[in-house]
């Protein structure tokens, strides 16, 4: 009996081990040019990024002979990163990704995707979308022309940036995720018209800061299980619509007034809204969440 049970331990022992293949790590140079564009009748381009299991960092540059460069290390076993393209209607789709070859079922080993990518200086309308599982990094958007940002987040740690403006107004940015912690800072300077942070499971962090050009800008948060925080800026006027469930949320600085009577949901507005010339109006729903936002 002892010798039958050794015969299927080594025997699932080896079946193991040989799921799992030894890591072939390479390195390859993906890159977007103008000319690719100025080849075609560009209205648009809608830029897009998947990943699986990397980290990622994204950073900006005034070079004008590319306007996305990937340098990506990876294991040959696992993925094969990529640059699709296709042009129709005026519109240019540019998709960088893992291209994760091994299905969830096999065991794969534990060699990180890296990405280093740099975001040339060009002038095209731009829908930026990222989809990231597993994923951390640091990615900056600033100076970039943005109109519209879908960023989907799942198990990962993100800090998006807008360290500069962005050379149009940002029309909406969506975020979702779950499981993940996720910030984004200096976001006045995308001048968003709308904005949603939609997830479960997530630490929050977002400031508000940035130079705001248009007058009238909307935020959505829908958040169960996590805690957010929320930072804005003192010389826009603010409204604050949160129904936070079952702890109440806390609202920090100088210049809130709380609508009389409201509980649920809570209604703020600072006491300059009116006379500002940046407004930023707050939708906020949180349960099992604390959420706190601080005007400084």
């Amino acid at each position: 009996m002892k010798k039958i049970l050794s015969f299927i331990m080594a025997a699932f022992t080896v079946c193991i081990l040989s799921s799992v293949a030894i890591a072939e790590v390479s390195t390859k140079t993906l890159t977007l040019t103008n000319s690719d564009l100025s080849q075609a009748d560009v209205s648009s381009l809608m830029l897009s990024f998947s990943f699986g299991g990397a980290k990622v960092n994204i950073t900006q540059t005034d070079d004008t002979d590319f306007i996305v460069k990937a340098e990506v290390t990876f294991d040959t076993n696992v993925s094969n990163p990529g640059l699709s393209t296709n042009f129709v209607s005026g519109i240019f789709n540019a998709g960088f990704s893992s291209n994760i070859k091994i299905p969830p079922t096999v065991l794969i080993p534990t060699v990180v995707e890296t990405w280093d990518i740099t975001v040339g200086d060009y002038d095209v309308n731009t829908d930026l979308t990222i989809n990231s599982g597993g994923v951390g990094g640091i990615v900056d958007f600033g100076g970039m022309p943005l109109k519209n940002c879908v960023l989907n987040f799942g198990g990962s740690g993100f800090l998006a940036d807008f360290s500069e403006p962005t050379t149009r107004q940002v029309e909406s940015i969506l975020v979702t995720g779950g499981g993940s912690g996720f910030s984004m800072t200096n976001i006045g300077n995308s001048d968003f018209k709308d904005l949603k942070v939609l997830g479960g499971g997530q630490a929050v962090n977002l400031d508000f800061h940035g130079a705001y050009e248009n007058q009238q800008h909307n935020v959505g948060i829908g958040v169960a299980g996590g805690a957010v925080r929320i930072v804005v800026p003192s010389n826009a006027g603010e409204k604050l619509d949160i129904l936070s469930i079952p702890v109440p949320a806390i609202v920090l600085g100088e210049g809130w007034v709380r609508e009389p009577r409201s509980f649920i949901p809570a209604k703020y507005q600072t006491s300059d809204y009116e006379t500002q010339n940046v407004k930023i109006d707050f939708g906020i729903t949180v349960a099992g969440s604390v959420v706190s936002v601080i005007r400084e």
